[in-house]
């Protein structure tokens, strides 16, 4: 047999593994792991991987790769994150490319909030991601990178740039947040997250819009929502006329700016799109149609009729 295709069973325990280039970083690696040949296999580690600037806390971590002297393939990678799942795969060209294509799948947004420091409120919810990341090697190393994420069953109106965003539209907070979801295509590229659609619904109130994150945590985004069809269809009686009148008719969009940065967000309004004229007229009627058997205004008159019957 040859030495190589030898089996080696090693065992770590809070070891620290290191790329080059410092660009790689696994710290308190515990686990088991299997070589033989060009296979590597790791079942059941725990550890803290970095992977240039971004970190993963990584447990129940099962690995499957081939090394060779100049690259390493990891074919499958599957671990347990923020209380929810991560898998896929890892292309390694030591010192010139780096490539991961990674599916996160129900992670809790509370653990992922608490983790990177995002927030020190509560936030609930579960998130699924799908990430794209391609790291060159020039002078130094760069990232491209997109992705989805997708937000279900979410809670996170008080975390503070939606918390001022309702504060400035002068919306009453409510008591029990509604359960929402959020999808949001993105993208990045020199320090900066590019966020190129977000649409964030919780039935009540939709938000969609787009903007930029950068590396500071500055933030520039432009956020729309549409007012007005929630609270109408929430007033006795006008709820009952209106709720099947079309959502074009009881609408009216506001488009808000918000800039500084996610801790402490700066926001402007930045245009109105009214409801029409014709819409208003519409409801002036119903309000008319609604309140004359309380105010005996709404008898019509016979101009004379009852004088002919006679």
């Amino acid at each position: 047999m040859c030495i190589r295709d030898r089996l080696y069973k090693l065992k770590f325990q809070n070891a620290r593994l290191k790329g080059r280039d410092d660009f790689i970083d696994v710290n308190n690696f515990s686990g088991i792991m299997k070589v033989k040949g060009h296979n590597i296999q790791v079942k059941g580690a725990e550890c803290n991987l970095r992977v240039q600037k971004l970190f993963f806390p990584l447990k129940d971590l099962n690995i499957e790769s081939n090394w060779r002297r100049d690259s390493m393939d990891v074919s499958r990678i599957n671990a347990s994150i923020f209380k929810g799942n991560v898998e896929g795969n890892i292309d390694i060209s030591y010192g010139r490319s780096v490539s991961m294509d990674l599916h996160f799948k129900a992670c809790s947004l509370k653990e992922l909030a608490s983790y990177y420091r995002m927030t020190d409120k509560s936030v609930q919810g579960n998130v699924f991601f799908d990430v794209l990341i391609d790291w060159k090697k020039e002078e130094d190393w760069t990232a491209n990178a997109q992705g989805a994420c997708y937000i279900r069953n979410g809670k996170f109106y008080r975390y503070p740039v939606f918390f001022q965003v309702f504060r400035f539209l002068d919306f009453e907070f409510p008591g029990e947040e509604r359960e929402k979801k959020a999808d949001i295509l993105w993208s990045y590229k020199n320090g900066e997250f590019i966020l190129e659609n977000i649409e964030i619904s919780d039935g009540a109130v939709d938000f969609f819009g787009e903007g930029v994150i950068k590396h500071d945590r500055k933030i520039d985004l432009t956020l729309t929502t549409e007012l007005g069809r929630s609270k109408l269809l929430s007033l006795p009686l006008v709820g009952d006329i209106t709720r099947d009148v079309s959502n074009e008719i009881i609408k009216q969009l506001i488009t808000i700016k918000i800039t500084g940065s996610l801790d402490n967000p700066q926001i402007k309004k930045e245009s109105i799109e009214r409801i029409p004229e014709k819409a208003i007229g519409y409801f002036i009627n119903i309000l008319k149609a609604i309140s004359s058997p309380l105010t005996g205004n709404g008898k019509k008159e016979d101009n004379g009729s009852s004088a002919n019957q006679e």
